[in-house]
């Protein structure tokens, strides 16, 4: 499975917007910034997260993006196939057309669906909360409750 590089920067900047602290709109060049994406490139994937339902946006000086729910209830799969497609592994060819599908080949195609099946479970259960808490703590950042 490979995952592009628009599905990461997606990531960066899902990330950057469920920061502590940027619950506000944030306009597409801060996000960029913070994300370390060229902000060109950054445009047109912020249009996929906002068709997806991801994101709103609002145009004008006072315009731009903020998340359309919480960080919590966005995961990494909805992510990866807003930008990416559905997830898919294994070969895309059909079977043989000239007869059925020998034994080997049906065992093939059922060890990628597990497979598949098993990554669309985990990346389930990762979400932008847990992301930006991982970035978080990476970076030392302590979150003290009183």
């Amino acid at each position: 499975m490979r995952v592009s590089l628009r599905t990461e920067y997606a990531l960066r900047a899902l990330q950057v917007l469920g920061s502590p602290g940027s619950d506000k709109t944030m306009k597409t060049s801060e996000i960029a910034s913070q994300a370390q994406v060229p902000e060109k490139y950054l445009e047109a994937i912020l249009v996929d997260l906002r068709k997806a339902g991801l994101l709103r946006s609002r145009r004008g000086p006072d315009g731009g993006h903020a998340l359309a729910k919480p960080t919590s209830a966005i995961t990494v799969t909805e992510v990866l196939e807003t930008i990416d497609g559905p997830l898919a592994l294994g070969s895309e060819r059909k079977p043989r057309p000239s007869g059925p599908e020998d034994d080997m080949e049906a065992i093939v195609r059922e060890l990628w669906r597990e497979v598949g099946v098993a990554i669309r479970k985990s990346l389930d259960q990762v979400t932008i909360a847990e992301l930006v808490l991982r970035v978080e703590s990476r970076r030392g950042v302590l979150d003290f409750d009183i």
